[in-house]
């Protein structure tokens, strides 16, 4: 393994990009390793390298060092991935006990043997991409504008997470927010979700503590560092769709039952009703998807 300075594998990566090898991918792509205290965070740069998408981590607790380096090359190998950047945790002080962990990890992994001619570099975490909001009409709209585009390997439609907060599902008190974003991030890797939509209780009064819960709830999800670059935005949740209500009440006589569902299904209803105003007022015209 070894180590090459951010700009210089990025340059490096640019230049490949523009040769034409018969038999090799245009775009030089790359993977991103993160260490964590029990995950080795994976994630795979996307076409043309404009962004990236989450791969399934490896448990550090259950795998020994030469492990690791052989699914690090069997993923290299798969995805033709170039080199690796590794989140490095940079301090203002000069401390910085973690940051020694994942050298020693780095240094281990080269110990093996197995990586051998694989580049790497580390990036400040504090530069990381994070979790970034979007008004719910842009966020629709640059939806429609990637189904539009033709990339290879990619689905044709940007698809959506619907995600609402209540007390039992995902079971809120039997996991930790570290834990709920890893299984957010499996689900958006494995269904390549685009983005997500909030069910967000709006009131017509001001006073709304469980709306604050929410946002904090975002917020913690945005600090575990676990769902970087992800695309997020907030739906009022009177404007969800009642389609699923209407259908169990139609075949359960308890409203216990009917609510224990709904419940547990909030999150469909949330974005199905984001779905359903936006792609009305797509059909009446009201909004128009630039190409």
């Amino acid at each position: 393994m070894k180590y090459v300075n951010p700009l210089s594998l990025f340059e490096e990566c640019l230049k490949i990009s523009k040769e034409k090898v018969p038999g090799r991918k245009k775009w030089a792509q790359l993977l991103g390793l993160d260490l964590n205290d029990k995950y080795v965070s994976l994630s795979a740069s996307c076409h043309q390298n404009w962004t990236s998408q989450s791969i399934n981590p490896l448990f550090r607790d259950k795998e020994t060092i030469d492990s690791i380096a052989i699914k690090l090359r069997s993923l290299i190998s798969r995805y033709k991935l170039h080199c690796v950047v590794v989140g490095y945790p940079c301090s203002i002080k000069n401390e910085n006990p973690y940051g020694e962990q994942v050298k020693i990890f780095i240094n281990d992994l080269h110990n093996t043997g197995k990586l051998e001619g694989l580049k790497y570099t580390y990036w400040d975490k504090r530069f990381a991409s994070k979790m970034k909001y979007v008004k719910p009409l842009s966020l629709f709209e640059e939806c429609m504008k990637i189904s539009k585009e033709k990339v290879p390997g990619r689905k044709k439609w940007a698809q959506l997470l619907g995600l609402d907060l209540n007390d039992n599902p995902l079971f809120r008190d039997k996991e930790t927010i570290d834990s709920i974003a890893i299984k957010l991030r499996s689900l958006i890797s494995r269904y390549k979700l685009h983005c997500v939509v909030v069910g967000y209780p709006c009131s017509i009064k001001n006073e709304n503590p469980y709306g604050e819960q929410v946002k904090s709830f975002i917020n913690d999800l945005h600090n575990t560092g676990k769902l970087e670059g992800l695309k997020y935005t907030y739906w009022d949740k009177r404007f969800a769709s009642k389609a699923m209500e209407s259908d169990l009440k139609t075949y359960f006589n308890s409203a216990d039952h009917c609510n224990h569902i709904l419940v547990r299904h909030s999150g469909d209803e949330v974005l199905r009703g984001y779905l359903e105003f936006f792609n009305s007022c797509r059909n009446e015209g009201w909004i128009s998807i630039a190409s």
